[in-house]
């Protein structure tokens, strides 16, 4: 199944949580800022949408994948990341890791910029080669 970003907002809306193995898919910026998707179940999808903004407490992306995703302004408070793979060169900016699981996720190159950071210390078989923790003014440049 193939979804944009109208189209997941209105299954959400009409009480569908469960988008497991989607391609979820739109280009626009903005779209879910200040949106509620809680409890949402993104298990083993594509994504490829801009999620900046919204709420994802208790959301499920176990191997889910994605690349060079911007994820800014996010609470991902008690979400569970475990098995992600392929997250190459994505950015999270200003997003709350609160008791996240990351159990065998396999990053490639993320940056967090001033989030509440991920312990990946305390998960096990978490790779996370060349992680960036950053500040605001390193990333951008100011």
């Amino acid at each position: 199944m193939s979804i944009n970003a109208e189209e997941l907002l209105s299954f959400y809306a009409a009480e569908r949580r469960n988008f497991a193995t989607a391609t979820i898919e739109d280009r626009r910026e903005g779209f879910f800022r200040g949106v509620d998707l809680s409890g949402i179940n993104l298990k083993g999808c594509f994504i490829d949408i801009d999620f900046s903004g919204s709420t994802m407490r208790n959301a499920i992306f176990s191997y889910a994948k994605w690349e060079l995703v911007v994820w800014e302004d996010i609470d991902f408070t008690g979400s569970d990341f475990t098995g992600v793979k392929g997250i190459t060169g994505s950015t999270f900016i200003n997003c709350n890791f609160r008791d996240t699981i990351w159990d065998g996720a396999n990053l490639w190159q993320p940056a967090f910029v001033e989030c509440t950071s991920p312990h990946f210390d305390r998960f096990k078989n978490v790779q996370v080669p060349e992680i960036k923790f950053l500040t605001k003014s390193q990333y951008f440049g100011n």
